[in-house]
């Protein structure tokens, strides 16, 4: 079966997004109205793979010189794929990419395939076809995941330091609850990155309210508060079977009073029941990819464990 590849536009608008929906491995991420949010930073290079004129796969991408990259805007991204993909299509699929990259004077794939916790059936076609395009992995994230038995319902109680944080802060009057204050907690979020950190968020508060209001349902605040104000709260990016923690921060009276550990509480174990993960996000440093042990530890410590988040390049 013959595979061509076009460069998207506004015309395939609709059956990018249709498709995103029914794939196997395909996030709201990847929906058009979340990725063009930031396209005056990204000269946007999404492509769309046909076999025998019927769509097979996307590639949510841009370009940076003669690197095409996916996407340098979001976490991870590479082939979003449907129930009909088949290893041997796949591969006809990254040599009709080469074919495309001569024409269009591309010369390397940076390619950040998406963790396997997000696929919803096994996708896992791009690995093998990388491989035998001879892409070498560049880099490695480790992320941090609670697995569900079978969904966070049933995961394991909180070891006891951390269930005696959560007691420690209901006594102490703290409550949790969704919330819709982007400001407030933004504030608290760039204080803390900006005094343990000396970084400032990946979104602005006006790109986050802007990405918040386009997506109520896959975008939700939650806080934790102590005598009415907010002293900590988890920014989650709901999406199929994952709950991701895109931003969790505690200023210093959630620190003091164990807020953050009662908001993880009740997201394991009154919100996110129904999700087979929950996401906590990497704990590797950006400049480096080296560990940092002390996150990466207090995450584990409430259940998570490795996932790891790949990059490859492959070189035309």
């Amino acid at each position: 079966m013959s595979v061509t590849i076009e460069r998207y536009t506004d015309a395939h608008r609709l059956a990018w997004d249709a498709f995103v929906q029914g794939s196997r491995n395909g996030v709201f991420l990847f929906l058009r109205d979340y990725m063009e949010y930031h396209r005056d930073r990204f000269t946007d290079h999404s492509l769309i793979a046909f076999a025998g004129g019927r769509l097979v796969a996307l590639l949510p991408a841009n370009q940076r010189g003669e690197s095409l990259i996916s996407h340098g805007g979001l976490t991870f991204g590479g082939w979003i794929t449907d129930g009909r993909m088949k290893q041997a299509l796949m591969i006809e699929v990254f040599d009709a990419l080469r074919t495309y990259a001569g024409d269009h004077g591309l010369r390397r794939l940076i390619y950040k395939p998406a963790p396997t916790i997000y696929h919803r059936q096994p996708a896992q076609e791009d690995l093998y076809a990388l491989f035998q395009q001879g892409a070498r992995l560049e880099d490695r994230r480790a992320a941090t995941a609670l697995q569900g038995a079978p969904t966070l319902q049933d995961a394991p109680p909180f070891p006891k330091d951390r269930r005696y944080e959560v007691r420690k802060a209901q006594n102490a009057g703290v409550t949790a609850a969704e919330t819709r204050d982007l400001a407030a907690f933004w504030a608290i979020l760039e204080d803390v990155l900006s005094q343990q950190h000396d970084a400032k968020p990946v979104h602005t508060l006006a790109e986050m309210a802007l990405l918040a209001g386009r997506f109520p349902q896959h975008i939700r605040l939650f806080g934790a508060y102590l005598d009415g104000a907010l002293v900590a709260g988890v920014l989650v990016y709901e999406s199929g079977q994952v709950a991701r923690a895109q931003y969790i921060a505690s200023g210093e009276h959630g620190r003091a009073t164990g807020a953050l550990d009662l908001l993880m509480d009740h997201l394991l174990r009154r919100v996110f029941t129904d999700k087979l993960y929950f996401d906590l996000g990497t704990s590797t440093e950006p400049a480096d990819g080296s560990l940092n042990r002390g996150l990466i530890a207090h995450k584990e410590d409430f259940g998570g464990r490795s996932v790891m988040c790949d990059t490859y390049r492959l070189e035309w």
